[in-house]
């Protein structure tokens, strides 16, 4: 029942090589008292991507201490709260004297944090070497770059297995100003209560 539902995808580029970023605006270092804001900024980005999933504690805890090391947080704000945010931690890297810049998460929701967060990593470009982070092929940072120097690679597919597809449509999430049905029938060889439940909710 298992299906290819995403995958991981690493973005990369040279800290000297960021462009299409501005100043205008403040970034500061995320707060304990920020999670909520932070968490609902998540969901609002997520809501419009493909291949992102809701995240329990454990996953926030994965982004904010990764393995061995500590990520440190950093927001922008808007009037109309966080445009933007990044975790990061600094990494060894191949180059002699430098820093790479592991990004364990980077969200933007509009163009103003997009471009101020990538100003903020542009300053990096004394001592950093390579930011990455992973995103999708259509990772909304990428179309504010100026010049497309980025390099992307697959690591592996994931998969999903849905098992309640009425509670999965509704909770998915969908961008404004649009309408449409859609009609299918489900098969399951394995549940097939899962098929029952879709014949009596009218999925």
């Amino acid at each position: 029942g298992y299906e290819l539902a995403g995958g991981r995808w690493e973005i990369s580029l040279v800290t000297g090589e960021v462009t299409g970023g501005v100043r205008h605006g403040t970034v500061r270092e995320i707060r304990d008292a920020d999670r909520p804001a932070i968490e609902e900024a998540y969901r609002r980005f997520a809501r419009r991507s493909n291949g992102t999933l809701d995240r329990p504690d454990y996953m926030w805890k994965r982004l904010t201490q990764p393995k061995k090391e500590s990520a440190r947080g950093f927001l922008v704000e808007g009037e109309d709260g966080i445009e933007g945010y990044v975790y990061l931690y600094e990494s060894e890297s191949e180059r002699r004297f430098r820093y790479d810049l592991a990004l364990t998460d980077f969200v933007v929701l509009t163009e103003g944090g997009a471009r101020r967060l990538l100003a903020f990593l542009a300053d990096h470009g004394s001592l950093g070497g390579e930011i990455r982070w992973c995103g999708d092929p259509s990772d909304p940072v990428l179309v504010h770059l100026r010049e497309q120097r980025y390099r992307q690679r697959l690591f592996f597919h994931w998969m999903i297995r849905i098992v309640d597809a009425k509670a999965a449509l509704e909770g998915r999430g969908y961008s404004n100003g649009i309408e449409g049905k859609l009609h299918f029938e489900i098969e399951d060889d394995v549940l097939p209560e899962l098929e029952e439940a879709a014949r009596r909710d009218q999925v």
